[in-house]
């Protein structure tokens, strides 16, 4: 929805997805939800396995995604911005509902302490 929003909307008579700063953004909007869906896949492996590192891989993927889920919405409503008011677009709602889900299903704060505990058990 953003990366067509981008080739869409002209600033200066030119798309603004042809704008390096909008480049960059939307590369890293792709890399974050490649990586994320590469950790989702990698933990749902390993549970299904019944792996002794399925814990780990979920308290991980879970991490790396809260992050990466709020920062690609955040950023899908800053390109967004330019129509100056973005409540009539979804984006707004997966904003919100990445920062819910954050809270309801544990931030990447916690999921990061989970897998340093983890680690450490493991170590002693």
């Amino acid at each position: 929805m953003t990366v067509d929003y981008a080739k869409e909307r002209t600033a200066f008579g030119r798309p603004i997805g042809g704008y390096q700063a909008i480049k960059h953004t939307l590369a890293d909007m792709l890399g974050l939800a490649e990586c994320s869906t590469t950790a989702v896949l990698y933990a749902a492996w390993a549970l299904s396995r019944e792996d002794r590192r399925a814990g780990l891989a979920a308290a991980m993927a879970k991490a790396y995604s809260s992050d990466a889920y709020v920062s690609a919405t955040h950023r899908s409503v800053q390109i967004f911005g330019a129509i100056g008011f973005t409540w009539e677009m979804k984006n707004h709602l997966y904003f919100k509902r990445a920062r819910a889900n954050a809270e309801l299903f544990g931030n990447a704060r916690a999921h990061r302490s989970r897998v340093i505990d983890m680690v450490e058990k493991k170590a002693a």
